[in-house]
């Protein structure tokens, strides 16, 4: 056996964490884990797609939303900071992927909804994630897989009761660390494109 087929995180956590609790660990490695594996799935549907990850979640959010929402709305649902929202929307804009109109409610505002050519892109992205996870889910026998989509049910809405609670910068970058440190700085006077 090699050293990599050895690695036993679950022991590894046991010996070096004797007194926390070892389900919240193994929750929170699965988490990050799945994270990583997912955003490797966007890269690798990116490829075939030509999305990179913040543009296919914000393409996922109006296709969701079925309606025409703004940019705050929309760097909200997938946490995005509203400059680098700005410079995503200007990229799915200039590729047609997406369109601004008027917000009826208020001249002032604009709103940001999909194009024919989005909606498909997102729709052809989505599928092909989807492909990947379907594979994986494959692995599981019927009751392992119930099981699952009932832990992701109830880990779903544990997020979204846990969302408001972020202050809006760790959204933006993640960190309660990187938060403290981090200063107001003066707007960009021109933001880099693609």
């Amino acid at each position: 056996m090699t050293a990599e087929q050895n690695f036993d995180l679950t022991a590894l956590l046991k010996d070096r964490l004797p007194s926390a609790n070892l389900d919240l660990a193994q929750l929170l490695v699965a988490i990050t884990r799945l994270r990583c594996l997912f955003d490797q799935d966007l890269q690798r549907s990116a490829e075939l797609g030509g999305l990179d990850k913040s543009e296919h979640h914000a393409l996922s959010t109006l296709l969701l939303a079925g309606r025409a929402l703004s940019p705050t709305q929309i760097s909200q649902s997938i946490v995005q900071t509203t400059s680098g929202m700005t410079k995503t929307l200007r990229r799915l804009e200039r590729a047609g992927l997406i369109a601004r109109i008027p917000d009826p409610a208020d001249g002032r505002r604009q709103l940001v909804r999909l194009t024919r050519e989005g909606a498909r892109l997102v729709e052809r992205h989505s599928a092909q994630i989807t492909r990947f996870w379907e594979a994986r889910l494959e692995r599981c026998n019927p009751t392992e897989r119930a099981r699952l989509i009932k832990a992701i049910r109830t880990l779903f809405a544990f997020a979204e009761r846990c969302f408001p609670e972020m202050e809006p910068r760790l959204k933006a970058k993640g960190g309660a660390r990187h938060a403290m440190q981090r200063k107001p700085r003066p707007a960009a006077k021109s933001a880099r494109s693609r």
